[in-house]
């Protein structure tokens, strides 16, 4: 019974036969042109692993700058909330203080004017 071939596109090392003979340039085994294409392909997957490597970076770098801008933005507004919600404890406290102020004004008692007699010059002695 003959072996059957995988259904997959995966070529297995143990059902590779080699290149057919002159298929490719140089002395007619086929190792020449296979080796070029091969180290051609071979240097254009490591061109583009340092590419992803480089946008996986930038990707990184940006996340991160966005996230310290949150975390910035989250601070700054509950910071900024805090200081509204005190703004009636305020008004309160300095309403108290003014009205206070105005009742305690208003219980005083009117300045009493006292009329003080200008001073006579004394009567000249007789001698």
């Amino acid at each position: 019974m003959p072996e059957q071939e995988p259904k997959d596109n995966v070529i297995r090392p143990d059902s590779f036969q080699g290149p057919t003979r002159g298929t490719a340039s140089g002395d007619g085994n086929g190792t020449d042109g296979m080796t070029d294409r091969l180290s051609r392909i071979e240097s254009t997957c490591e061109g583009l692993k340092t590419a992803i490597e480089g946008i996986r970076h930038t990707q990184n770098l940006i996340i991160a700058v966005i996230a310290i801008g949150f975390g910035l933005f989250v601070a700054i507004a509950g910071y900024t909330l805090t200081k509204i919600d005190a703004l009636p404890e305020d008004f309160l406290r300095m309403n108290a203080a003014l009205s206070g102020a105005i009742t305690a004004a208003k219980q005083q008692q009117p300045p009493q004017v006292v009329v003080v007699p200008a001073p006579q010059p004394p009567p000249p002695q007789s001698k």
